[in-house]
């Protein structure tokens, strides 16, 4: 049976983990969601997005794809400078 200060460690690396998961996967699915809906939506009207192009693309390509990968990279660089954090593990529980 481990020791109470050694099964702490664990279980602050296991909530750690399991929190940075939660967030990671819940930001997925919001990119996930809005990617999709937006294009499902704009993408296969054709004519009108022609018509006002942004910096060349249509419009359904800067905002159903561009603007949210650019978002998805801020917040990625954010999640793991910020956000995810190392916990100490003792090595002597591995061997």
């Amino acid at each position: 049976m481990p020791e109470p200060d050694t099964r702490e460690s664990l279980d602050n690396s296991f909530r750690q983990s399991r929190k940075e998961f939660h967030a990671m996967v819940g930001c997925w699915i919001v990119f996930a969601v809005w990617t999709l809906g937006y294009n499902a939506i704009y993408a296969f009207d054709a004519e009108s997005s022609a018509d006002n192009p942004i910096w060349g693309m249509p419009r359904w390509i800067v905002f159903g794809i561009l603007i949210p990968w650019i978002f998805a990279l801020f917040l990625t660089v954010w999640f793991a400078l910020r956000f995810m954090k190392d916990t100490p593990l003792d090595p002597e529980d591995f061997e």
